[in-house]
């Protein structure tokens, strides 16, 4: 990489090309156990000026910078580039995705669910086809919570190609002993997102190590004044989460969290938020005030026989109040029909 930017400038290779190369070889590394950068920076301070002006062969170091450049290549670096693991708190950087990084025109999402069907092998097939399609012909491919099949994609990750005819092939692609050979457009690009314990703890070292890691959050996307909307959202969350209910005998009284209140809420919730409503709606930060609104939801281990007593209070009307439980779906294309049609069902007042 760093033999790239020096190829295009023919200079001798300045700071923020060397922090651009240090942080894409060792990125996703805790910065309180280890910071490559500041090892780097000490042991180099005689050869390279670390606060020197940018350049215009200069890199973007920013995470959004970085995580472009392995996307899409850098004008600045002739270099090829490995596939991407965007560490997250949550998958709230799924939506960063969607909305910040790259046009989702081209781009497919596997999504590997929990639910007793999807576990199948007929499903991880299914799956493993989807991605050979996406690298036969350069979709880029985002994968969450599939690591059943991860082992499957070793061959691919080591970007180790035999070509003929001017096209790329990996010579062993598939799941278990049923492997065949496979075209990799110039194209594809291939994404896994996963939260940042779980690779951690979890994620095989050789997996690991075949991938460019970055950490992303919504936090690092937003500005000024969106991060003060998202500090008030949360506030506000807090106090709603903190609200009394009415006593019920013999229940003895708990401290109520965010999550207890909202469903799946995470760290990034707020400001994942925030972030939505400008992108999308292209609302300043000043025309969000006049527009908030008040959503309710229900918590995790929400109870059928308390819908009465949720209608009560909200109030809401009973028959606008549909309750699910997990355990009666079996694939999660049977879950978000079912969320659909209750998204759909008109209101009654």
């Amino acid at each position: 990489m760093l033999y790239g930017f020096i190829s295009i400038s023919r200079r001798k290779p300045t700071w923020y090309q060397l922090k651009h190369c240090i942080l894409r070889n060792f990125g996703g590394l805790p910065e309180e156990i280890v910071n490559p950068v500041d090892i780097f920076s000490r042991n180099l301070a005689h050869l390279v000026i670390t606060n020197a002006e940018k350049t215009e062969f200069d890199p973007e170091c920013s995470s959004t910078g970085m995580i472009q450049a392995c996307l899409q290549g850098s004008s600045q670096s002739e270099s090829e580039t490995r596939y991407l693991l965007l560490l997250t708190e949550n998958y709230g950087a799924l939506t960063i995705l969607q909305q910040k990084i790259f046009s989702m025109d081209n781009a497919e999402v596997v999504f590997g669910s929990s639910f007793p069907s999807d576990q199948e092998y007929t499903q991880v097939c299914r799956n493993i086809n989807q991605i050979k399609v996406c690298m036969e012909t350069g979709t880029t491919v985002i994968l969450l919570n599939l690591e059943n099949l991860y082992e499957s994609l070793y061959d691919a990750l080591n970007q180790y190609y035999i070509e003929f005819c001017g096209e790329r092939f990996i010579s062993c692609f598939g799941l278990g002993t049923h492997r065949v050979k496979c075209r990799v457009h110039k194209d594809f690009r291939l994404i896994v997102v996963a939260e940042k314990h779980v690779v951690y703890e979890k994620f095989p070292i050789p997996l690991i190590n075949r991938l460019e890691k970055h950490f992303l959050s919504m936090n690092t996307m937003l500005t000024g004044e969106q991060i003060k909307l998202t500090d008030e959202l949360t506030e506000w969350a807090k106090k709603f989460s903190a609200g009394k209910t009415p006593p019920r005998i013999g229940y003895r009284k708990i401290e109520r969290k965010i999550g207890d209140a909202f469903i799946y809420y995470h760290d990034d919730t707020c400001s994942a938020v925030i972030h939505h409503i400008c992108e999308k709606n292209k609302f300043s930060e000043q025309e969000i005030y006049p527009r908030k609104e008040q959503i309710t939801t229900n918590s995790r281990i929400f109870a059928a026989s308390e819908v009465e007593e949720l209608c009560e209070f909200l109030p809401l009307r009973r028959e606008n109040v549909t309750v699910l439980t997990l355990q009666q779906f079996h694939t999660e294309q049977q879950f978000s029909r079912k969320i659909k049609l209750c998204a759909d069902r008109p209101t009654i007042v």
